[in-house]
């Protein structure tokens, strides 16, 4: 595969010592990975590069969590919810909105 065709993991975290665990594991595994910190930043790129997968916190600071959630399942990109919510309730409605675990 060549650099052009591969895609990226998102990793929409705010917690910047989480997220750059996150970015060098997935890094190990030859994941292509770029980290937002914002919701809002990750959208305004998402129309320009080709994202495989997200991982999204739900504690944003600028936006809800779950609404991210809703317009990346509506992109087709597949979500992984990452959240230190302990309600069951954000866990259902997170894979209610499409995040895929």
């Amino acid at each position: 595969m060549s650099a052009q065709d591969r895609r990226i993991v998102a990793v929409i975290e705010d917690e910047a010592d989480l997220a750059r665990l996150i970015e060098r594991t997935l890094q190990e595994h030859w994941f292509d990975v770029r980290v937002f910190a914002r919701g809002r930043a990750f959208l305004a790129e998402a129309d320009h590069v080709e994202t495989a997968a997200a991982i999204v916190d739900l504690g944003l600071p600028d936006m809800d969590g779950l609404d991210l959630v809703r317009a990346l399942s509506a992109r087709g990109i597949a979500v992984l919810v990452l959240t230190g919510r302990g309600g069951v309730a954000d866990r259902v409605l997170g894979l209610e909105l499409g995040a895929d675990d």
